[in-house]
């Protein structure tokens, strides 16, 4: 079976998936409500962050539902008194403002605007809490920037209900809380409800279904897009949303152009196209994807190489590496993309998924960016479109565009220059210079609107074009792990006998359960950081 008959089944099969996923999703929220009606409120929590974690990575055809947020709500309210409540710590007349991450990495987007809020935001003290960071270092670029090290809940406390209830006290000692929370984390939304102080959650995960909107004072989104999908689908109202652009580094000083050409031995009269993200950013869907474009661009152009940050050199990469006589190169994921973007003529952004944060650094080097738009409109949020720099970047919507725009930019240096010093100026004035006055406006707007969260949430339900194509990512990538995927995410927060009763229900599934995840996530940081000392010391 081939062409739109084949495309009709597999739209068919999604949709009956997405179908199938609200279901699901329906009956761990209805085991919820029957767990808070007996008044066992852990477990209804447990069942929440399952089902959270479920519609993550599984999607449901909805980004936000009224009956799941309600009842993260009354868990909140049910929370104990903080015995020790204490008022707000005084530091010289400095506002305090708690962040709220459920983990943090080396790298990736939402942790570089974490550390850039912090270093740019000096009229601020900061403290930041992680809810579940496990055995994961902490980043250096978070932690430098800090008087206090941040407070790592997993490690204090084991049910959520415990983190929730530490998470509160630490909310009502700060003038604001801003959440870069994961989708499935229940935590932040269970300890802020029904709380005072302004709670601005960053949407930074826009495509897919997340918990907490519903508790935050203000949604703030990182493009168009975003805050467009969040008023339609999560039922945010427009006084709810403020759209803003993330923090970003400046871009590297110091690295020659002419030494990082050498260091990746590129040829003289070469023209180096450079694209940068995570390899699951390029898998493509239900068209060719973003890989055989590249391709027949090489293949165009005798002059033209590609330098991929983030795929590794197996499979299509390979291949593709093979047709072109090497001259697509698959790097692999990388520390830093700063030498790339030094030597880099021009830079293409991921598909079908957009990487923001790639594409902004890649502007800030003064790179001419393409961004190619190859979904429907409904689909506009797996783009890029981050505020006030769309006018200077290519988004050729078809393959002949996407090519023509390559040639172009490849035959002018001019125009290489022109677009990629328009576009520089533009990140450096919406991203830089103007991001203090703008945060100012933020923590303006979250005041004042405190007093007045809503408190309710009407969602729209849908099978569109936009919700296929979510379904189609997950499942492309490998991302949806199932209804006993879930359940294994939530077993270190259960209590033993729960843990251990849910670990047999998962061998039964045919599913290998590590030893070490029978283990609460106390214990197993302790035990995974003690494995790699013993390591460590045997490699010594």
């Amino acid at each position: 079976m081939t062409g739109q008959a084949g495309e009709s089944v597999k739209t068919d099969e999604r949709v009956s998936s997405i179908i199938g996923n609200a279901a699901e999703f329906r009956l761990l929220v209805d085991r919820a409500r029957r767990h808070l009606s007996d008044n066992k409120v852990g477990r209804a929590a447990e069942d929440l962050q399952q089902a959270a974690s479920f519609a993550w990575f599984n999607h449901p055809g909805f980004f936000a539902d009224p009956e799941f947020e309600g009842l993260l709500a009354k868990i909140g309210l049910r929370l104990p008194a903080n015995r020790n409540r204490r008022s707000r710590k005084s530091f010289g007349g400095k506002r305090v403002v708690l962040h709220v991450a459920t983990q943090l990495y080396p790298t990736g987007g939402h942790t570089q605007m974490l550390g850039r809020w912090l270093l740019d935001d000096s009229g601020s003290n900061h403290r930041v809490v992680t809810v579940r960071q496990g055995s994961t270092p902490l980043p250096e670029k978070v932690t430098h920037m800090l008087s206090e090290r941040p407070l790592q809940l997993d490690r204090l406390a084991n049910t959520l209900l415990d983190r929730a209830s530490s998470l509160r006290q630490q909310a009502q000692e700060a003038d604001f809380v801003i959440v870069h929370a994961h989708p499935d984390d229940v935590v932040p939304a269970i300890a802020l409800a029904g709380q005072a102080t302004p709670c601005i959650y960053v949407n930074h995960a826009d495509h897919v279904f997340w918990a907490g909107s519903s508790v935050a004072t203000l949604l703030l989104h990182l493009r168009y897009s975003g805050a467009e999908l969040s008023v339609a689908r999560r039922a945010v109202s427009q006084e709810r949303s403020f759209l803003m652009n993330r923090p970003l580094a400046p871009a590297a000083k110091g690295l020659s152009r002419t030494c990082e050409r050498e260091r990746l031995s590129i040829q003289a009269g070469q023209i180096v196209l450079v694209t940068a993200a995570s390899a699951t950013k390029y898998v493509p869907i239900d068209d060719p994807g973003l890989l055989p474009l590249l391709e027949a661009a090489v293949l165009a152009d005798p002059r033209l190489v590609v330098l991929a940050a983030g795929p590794s050199p197996i499979g299509d990469w390979a291949l593709a590496s093979a047709h072109t006589g090497g001259r697509i190169t698959a790097l692999g994921p990388l520390q830093s993309v700063q030498g790339l973007f030094a030597a880099a003529d021009i830079y293409v952004d991921s598909y079908p998924f957009s990487s923001l944060t790639s594409l902004l650094e890649a502007g800030s080097h003064g790179l001419p960016c393409v961004s190619f738009r190859g979904h429907s409109e409904e689909c506009a949020v797996l783009g890029a479109d981050s505020p006030h720099v769309e006018r200077d970047i290519s988004y050729p919507h078809t393959k002949e565009a996407f090519l023509a725009t390559i040639r172009q930019l490849g035959d002018d240096p001019g125009v290489r220059r022109e677009q990629g010093d328009q576009l520089r100026t533009a990140i450096q004035m919406s991203h830089g210079h103007s991001w203090g006055s703008n945060l100012e406006n933020l923590y303006a707007r979250a005041h004042k609107a405190a007093s007045h969260r809503p408190e309710g949430l009407e969602a729209a339900v849908s099978v569109g074009p936009l919700d296929v194509a979510v379904a189609a990512l997950q499942e492309r990538t490998g991302y949806a792990l199932g209804a006993v995927g879930a359940q294994r995410s939530v077993l270190s927060v259960m209590s033993p006998w729960r843990r251990l009763a849910a670990w047999l229900q998962i061998r039964r599934a045919g599913i290998r359960v590590r030893p070490a995840e029978l283990l609460s996530d106390g214990h197993r940081i302790r035990f995974e950081e003690t494995v790699v000392s013993v390591r460590r010391l045997m490699s010594t």
